[in-house]
């Protein structure tokens, strides 16, 4: 939280307030998405270690997969916009 902190210094500074309750402890692991020509949506991460900078994507297929009792997909939102769903599967 200090790092967040440190990044809003100069706006506080010129007398900005902000509502510490609506920032996050920690920042989203998702730098950007995209999709490719073929419908697939890529998901870049940030980085695992330092040096690893934009080596690190995530490809998802538009067809479901069903891996140990999760359904993983991509659906669209009401903008059309790419979300990568996961859902757990439980027999009733």
């Amino acid at each position: 939280m200090d790092e967040v902190r440190e990044e809003f210094l100069l706006f506080i500074n010129l007398g900005g307030i902000v509502d510490w309750t609506r920032i996050l402890d920690a920042k989203p692991a998702v730098v950007s998405f995209f999709s490719d020509d073929e419908g697939n949506l890529c998901v870049k991460r940030k980085a695992a270690m330092p040096g690893d900078e934009g080596r690190f994507f995530d490809l998802f297929d538009p067809e479901p997969i069903v891996r140990d009792g999760m359904l993983y997909g991509v659906t669209t939102d009401e903008h059309g916009a790419p979300n990568v769903i996961r859902a757990r599967i439980e027999n009733p």
